[in-house]
């Protein structure tokens, strides 16, 4: 069951359970319609809940070593994520953990965008994490990206904004994985995304969305980055899908990434 699914599914819940309470309370003389929706709106709201439920509690076919990384990830339509900061070489680097929940080849484009400090319309003076990565079916990949940090900013608290883009170029295929992570927006440039909610303003629909975002405190203990230092993507854990799903732990070798 797709993101997109659940949430029409559980605001399809939570209206059906709304309705039932007041068809079963707020009317006192009611007619056939009335009963009727007695009857059919709790049993909507059941099946939806059950349905929810079953989907909830389904066993895992595959480890998720993407939560040996970090506890709580980020996910846009099948495309699981995070960043995590770390020093490497005396310098910051910015790792981007990409784990795809189906069985075909998807891409993703990750944006860790710096968010601005109170009642301030500039962003915080961070670089962008702005990623597009490729991950196989059912695996986890990680793009290391050497990441600038100036001087007054090391070891400062900083808010990201996070948003993705996914693309799966043959279908998705198969689900392989069910464990979710939290939903995130799509990575569209910001005058389309204000000329989006104005089209829905003049229609009579207010748009009112706030981005999934992280707080993150960048290392203290860091020098600049050197000249000529490559990012380099590696795939760390693959299923072996034509043999039933076992597991290869093996990692491919990393490979430098032109930028």
């Amino acid at each position: 069951m797709g993101q997109s699914v659940k949430a029409i599914l559980q605001l399809i819940l939570l209206g059906t359970a709304i309705a039932a309470l007041c068809v079963w309370t707020a009317v006192d003389k009611p007619d056939t319609a009335v009963w009727a929706a007695r009857v059919i709106c709790p049993v909507v709201a059941i099946v939806i809940a059950g349905l929810l439920f079953r989907v909830s509690r389904r066993k895992e076919t595959l480890p998720d070593p993407l939560a040996k990384v970090s506890n709580g990830y980020f996910e846009r339509n099948g495309i699981c994520f995070t960043t995590i900061f770390s020093v490497n070489g005396g310098f910051c680097w910015a790792s981007v953990y990409v784990q795809n929940r189906y069985a075909r080849l998807g891409t993703v484009r990750v944006l860790f965008r710096p968010g601005a400090k109170s009642f301030a319309l500039r962003r915080l003076p961070v670089p962008a994490v702005d990623e597009e990565i490729s991950c196989p079916g059912g695996a986890l990949v990680v793009r290391r990206i050497p990441y600038p940090i100036e001087e007054k900013m090391r070891g400062q608290k900083v808010w990201f904004d996070v948003l993705a883009t996914t693309k799966y170029p043959g279908g998705r295929g198969k689900l392989l994985r069910y464990r979710e992570g939290l939903r995130v927006e799509g990575a569209i440039a910001d005058k389309t995304r204000l000329g989006c909610s104005a089209a829905l303003l003049l229609m009579g629909v207010l748009r009112r969305s706030t981005p999934a975002s992280c707080t993150v405190t960048l290392p203290a203990d860091v020098g600049e980055v050197p000249p000529g230092v490559a990012a380099q993507e590696e795939v760390l854990w693959e299923p072996d899908l034509p043999t039933g799903g076992f597991p290869v732990m093996a990692a491919t070798p990393a490979k430098e990434m032109d930028k």
